[in-house]
């Protein structure tokens, strides 16, 4: 069943890593939103304004981490 309420937003976040060679890979992140009706929009793009910033430093630490642990498993 596929939600799609009026008023409400949809969030979808994902972990990528693709290969580039034996020895490294390229690791990304994407997020996704869907919001339903004028008014969803409205209350996300404030809580988006706020909460953003935070968000990034959040998914940078998240990748520093894995690159970090990811490196030292490799020694």
């Amino acid at each position: 069943m596929s939600f799609a309420e009026e008023g409400c937003v949809q969030a979808a976040w994902n972990v990528r890593i693709e290969p580039t060679d034996e020895a490294a890979c390229v690791l990304s992140t994407e997020t996704r939103i869907a919001y339903f009706g004028p008014a969803a929009r409205r209350r996300f793009r404030l809580y988006w304004t706020l909460a953003g910033p935070f968000s990034g430093l959040l998914r940078h630490a998240l990748l520093v981490g894995i690159r970090r642990r990811s490196e030292a498993a490799a020694d």
